[in-house]
């Protein structure tokens, strides 16, 4: 069903930041890939403080739809310049998206909530770390549940 090669492709990692694009292509389970996105953002804010579970699970919610609205392009563009070309392009796609995502989402915490910049990059930072986290376990669980 899934094999290694689609954990490291580039599209795995682009859920963070076109995971409702992606579920034209993928159905359903890109949908319970993009909840599990935003649960798991909206914890990891919460545990930081970052307000009530309410308060958090909205601004992930709008954190992700800037990403995917923004970070899509952005790593099509990606795919359309380096395609099979790039050697390292399945670890540099996964560097960059995370990149791309938590900037973007860093960008969206600023202007919803006006909090120290320290403060909200972290948040930022460790919300799509904890994320990209959830969403490669899930793949490896699959590869290896596929084999």
């Amino acid at each position: 069903m899934h094999d290694l090669s689609f954990i490291l492709s580039s599209s795995a990692f682009a859920f963070d930041a076109g995971g409702p694009l992606l579920f034209l292509a993928l159905g359903v389970f890109a949908l319970v890939v993009v909840v599990l996105i935003i649960a798991v953002e909206a914890v990891a804010l919460r545990l930081l403080k970052w307000g009530g579970f309410g308060r958090a699970l909205l601004d992930s919610f709008l954190m992700n739809l800037v990403s995917t609205v923004i970070g899509v392009p952005l790593l099509f563009g990606y795919a359309t310049i380096f395609g099979e070309t790039l050697g390292v392009r399945y670890v540099f796609a996964f560097a960059l998206s995370f990149v791309i995502s938590a900037a973007i989402e860093g960008g969206v915490l600023l202007a919803l909530r006006r909090r120290p910049s320290r403060e909200t990059w972290r948040a930022a930072v460790i919300s799509n770390a904890a994320s990209y986290a959830a969403v490669t376990l899930l793949m490896v669980a699959l590869a290896v549940a596929g084999n």
